[in-house]
């Protein structure tokens, strides 16, 4: 999950690649989680965030994602709007928790 919130990504990487693979470097500004807004949609680099699997089996939860998220915005409070890559990143995790809880329901 830190390589996503606080790394640059890598246009290298348009191939299924381990998140946890080296050569990621720090960059707060331009981190893949700032850039997600405008990326996520693209095909052509290493903009989702790969946490899929593991939101998926359990290794981490929605609720640590959020806090992480929380943690990076201003006075850490929790951005939720669609105008921020954190903010849309936010949103699409509770969506898809919510569906995943839907789903136990039916």
């Amino acid at each position: 999950m830190n390589r996503f919130l606080h790394t640059k990504a890598r246009k290298q990487q348009l191939q299924l690649v381990s998140p946890l693979s080296e050569g990621a470097e720090k960059d707060e500004k331009a981190s893949r989680i700032q850039e997600y807004q405008n990326g996520r949609n693209l095909v052509n680099g290493d903009h989702s965030s790969r946490l899929s699997p593991y939101l998926a089996s359990g290794v981490i939860s929605a609720r640590m994602v959020i806090n992480a998220a929380k943690k990076m915005g201003k006075g850490g409070k929790l951005e939720s709007g669609r105008d921020t890559g954190v903010g849309m990143w936010v949103q699409e995790v509770i969506w898809r928790d919510f569906y995943v809880a839907v789903r136990m329901v039916c």
